[in-house]
């Protein structure tokens, strides 16, 4: 069927889906058919390494001059892995977020840290300040996913951030603060090279 990218059909009737809620994290590992369902709004972490996607189909979609976007077939079917099958995808991608460390107004949870990826994604909750540190060994990238603003502080200065921006914390930073102003819940996504790994 994928053979045919002018013929539309529905994904569904040859690919697993699962249903997505607000701040769930699926961690795609490289070889694995995936889509994007309507209606999500995706926080999309890539690794350097794993930065080519093969598309199979495209839902019909046109590019700037009208005509329909390429696929990629061939490279596609040498890349995937199909022993890949309902209980692995399960169990493999749908991350379930553990609980790593709280304090007041404040939970840590990591969110993925799956052995082939060299970094790891933690979710921070919080309504009172939480105490973050890159202890000068790597960077932290923070993307806030609920709340309207909140201040990042260090040493030397701050910054505000907004509902879904992003800011890098340059493993030099040491010690900051993540504060919500008015107190009202927040949610932020830490993301980090794993100690030793070399990717980016």
């Amino acid at each position: 069927q994928a053979r045919d990218a002018q013929v539309p059909f529905e994904v569904e009737d040859y690919v697993n889906g699962f249903p997505a809620q607000p701040h769930d994290m699926f961690q795609i590992q490289a070889g694995t058919v995936h889509y994007i369902g309507a209606n999500n709004l995706l926080l999309e972490i890539v690794s350097a390494r794993d930065i080519h996607t093969y598309r199979i189909y495209d839902h019909m979609r046109r590019g700037k001059d009208g005509s329909l976007r390429p696929v990629h077939i061939e490279q596609a079917f040498e890349t995937i892995d199909f022993s890949r099958r309902t209980a692995w995808a399960r169990e493999n991608l749908i991350e379930k977020p553990r609980l790593l460390e709280q304090g007041d107004g404040w939970q840590e949870y990591v969110n993925a840290d799956r052995p082939w990826t060299d970094y790891a994604v933690h979710r921070i909750d919080f309504t009172e300040p939480y105490a973050g540190d890159t202890r000068g060994e790597r960077w932290h990238v923070l993307t806030m996913t609920q709340g309207e603003e909140i201040r990042v502080e260090w040493s030397s200065g701050s910054h505000p951030l907004h509902y879904l921006e992003t800011i890098l914390i340059p493993g030099a930073t040491g010690a900051y603060r993540l504060v919500s102003p008015d107190g009202q819940p927040a949610r932020v996504i830490k993301t980090f090279l794993k100690l030793g790994a070399t990717g980016g």
